[in-house]
């Protein structure tokens, strides 16, 4: 009795495309992610307007001028190949001037922690959630009964008021227990 040949493995299904941060700015990395279904393994062609960039399945770029590109993957396997595309939003740079952090600012916080990693890992899941908005979102180091602790903080307010209208416009993004916090 003959057995039929074995099937094809099924082209790669493309669930989802992403970009981290979109917007970004030129210059600055952006993290291209593809999740793929099917039968392994993959190979994975990413392209930037048209032009190849990289490969593999969670590859960074940089964009070295601002404007809409299109992002593309194609990924492929013994069963076929499927593509999917995205646009990818680039800012164009902001010239940062140090400015002196004059008395009586407001800043509305969102941890406080006495391990800088840390401090420094919650910065960044914030800077992600409020990517989109007008805010920074920083660390400043401040003592607390004799000891150094990082408070991650958003946006720089002139009164406490502002600084608690901030909290009310961005509650979505911020942990329930976020306070107006007074920079020293």
């Amino acid at each position: 009795m003959r057995r039929p040949p074995p099937s094809p493995p099924e082209a790669p299904w493309v669930v989802s495309l992403t970009a981290r941060p979109n917007p970004v700015r030129v210059g600055e990395p952006v993290q291209l992610r593809t999740a793929v279904e099917g039968e392994k393994p993959f190979s994975y062609q990413w392209t930037v307007d048209g032009t190849t960039a990289t490969r593999g399945p969670a590859p960074t770029y940089t964009f070295e001028r601002p404007g809409r590109h299109t992002v593309q993957v194609r990924v492929s396997n013994d069963g076929g190949t499927q593509t999917r595309s995205m646009t990818v939003q680039a800012e164009r740079r902001t010239a940062k001037r140090p400015s002196p952090q004059p008395a009586g600012l407001w800043a509305v916080g969102v941890a406080s922690m006495r391990n800088p990693a840390g401090a420094e890992r919650m910065a960044r899941r914030y800077r992600n959630r409020l990517a989109d908005a007008p805010v920074s979102v920083r660390i400043v180091e401040h003592m607390l009964d004799q000891e150094r602790h990082f408070r991650v903080v958003v946006g720089r307010y002139e009164t406490q008021a502002a600084a608690q209208q901030a909290r009310e416009t961005y509650r979505r993004a911020l942990p329930p227990k976020a306070w107006a916090v007074r920079l020293e």
